[in-house]
């Protein structure tokens, strides 16, 4: 399971300020209405942030803790690249994801502690990746052969209703509606169960 750190000091909470309070007090020091000390025993909010906020324009309030091994803003690229496989039918299942993510750690040169031997991430990795991104989960995908994706085209489709219309009229069935009987082969699949894969939560994934 991965490290996760619980705080047991609860008596002094942290960030207990928003956004809107944070723009209020740094506008209040800013025009000298109030000093950053004053500011701290109003709002709570330290005197250092107060100045970190002025120096680089940003009163939005970061996440705690540090921010993965790749990296924030790298996470983000990682996300998208997991959400572009799932779009084309390739999602990656929790064994690809670790792989993913030795390769772009080694492709970018960032120093992690990831598994040389098997060129994975570590399990306590993914685990904290995923808490980090809501977004993702972990779904059991639905089989889909190859062959059935690949018969979906315009051209397939078009021959398909040809021929049916030359049964139904060869067999004089356009005007017997009751007599055409609609079947398909539900509980005749032949594919193996497909794994489970990671993708976001609202996708509806096969797996080819």
């Amino acid at each position: 399971m991965p490290r996760k750190y619980i705080r047991t000091n609860t008596a002094r909470p942290r960030t207990t300020w928003s956004d809107e309070q944070l723009m209020e007090v740094v506008a209040k020091v800013q025009t000298g209405e109030i000093s950053k000390r004053v500011a701290h025993r109003r709002y709570n909010v330290p005197p250092r942030i107060t100045k970190r906020r002025i120096t680089c324009g940003n009163f939005k309030k970061g996440a705690l803790g540090p921010e993965g091994i790749l990296g924030r803003v790298n996470e983000t690229r990682l996300v998208a690249h997991t959400h572009r496989l799932s779009v084309v039918g390739s999602a990656p299942d929790r064994s690809t994801v670790r792989t993913l993510a030795f390769r772009f750690a080694e492709k970018l040169g960032i120093k992690h502690p990831f598994s040389a031997a098997t060129e994975k991430a570590l399990f306590a990795w993914l685990h904290s990746f995923l808490d980090r991104n809501p977004e993702l989960s972990v779904r059991q995908a639905e089989g889909l052969s190859l062959s059935r994706a690949q018969g979906m085209n315009r051209e397939d489709a078009r021959r398909f209703f040809e021929l049916l219309d030359e049964a139904l009229t060869k067999n004089g069935l356009m005007e017997k509606p009751s007599c055409i009987f609609s079947m398909d082969e539900t509980g005749v699949q032949l594919l193996n169960k497909p794994s489970k894969v990671v993708t976001r939560k609202v996708a509806k994934m096969y797996m080819y």
